[in-house]
């Protein structure tokens, strides 16, 4: 395969994820917009049981470092080309934790293989998941990727997507060794395009 065909797929996969953040930014705005002050949301570093309804995330980092992150969770579909991601945006605005598949759509009940980011350039087959997350200084100040694990989607509508996470990540988009484990879970309000 020539390098100007994978860097074409690449970069097919690297603006496809920006369209889909893309589309998940301006649902989660529409729901901040739509937020009262009475939100159950927890603060940074309080997130141990913290969902309670649609649009929430909880989970935890181990391993090389340690966090625990909790706050909003949308999740969309790209009518262009069948992508579907679920985002995840911290209380404090600015971790970010991004969970994708390509042409896959919205995903069915079931479990489904998170894999490896760097070895798909983040272009995932469609039925398994790619992650990329990114953790602010207050918590772990690092970017990680997942190199292995499971997605498990507990109920699928074209309102809200349940599910629950595991998986080994690396500390950004080189080749080191998973030094890092994530799992959470989330309820995310959910747009099909």
């Amino acid at each position: 395969m020539s390098y100007a065909i994978m860097r074409a797929g690449h970069v097919r996969g690297v603006e496809t994820m920006h369209r889909l953040i893309g589309a998940c930014l301006a649902i989660l705005c529409l729901a901040l917009a739509g937020c009262s002050g009475n939100s159950p949301m927890a603060s940074a570093g309080d997130c141990e049981g913290v969902i309670s309804g649609e649009g929430e995330f909880e989970l935890a980092v181990t391993g090389s470092g340690t966090a625990d992150e909790c706050g909003l969770a949308v999740s969309a579909e790209s009518a262009a080309n069948g992508n579907w991601g679920v985002q995840l945006l911290s209380t404090s605005g600015i971790s970010q934790i991004n969970v994708w598949t390509d042409a896959g759509g919205r995903p069915t009940i079931g479990t489904y293989t998170v894999v490896d980011y760097v070895a798909t350039t983040g272009s995932p087959a469609a039925g398994s998941f790619v992650v990329l997350a990114i953790f602010d200084e207050a918590t772990l100040g690092k970017t990680l990727t997942s190199v292995n694990g499971t997605l498990t989607i507990e109920s699928s509508s074209a309102d809200e997507v349940r599910g629950t996470f595991a998986f080994s990540a690396r500390e950004g988009t080189g080749s080191a060794a998973a030094a890092y484990n994530v799992s959470g879970s989330f309820i995310a309000a959910n747009t099909d395009a």
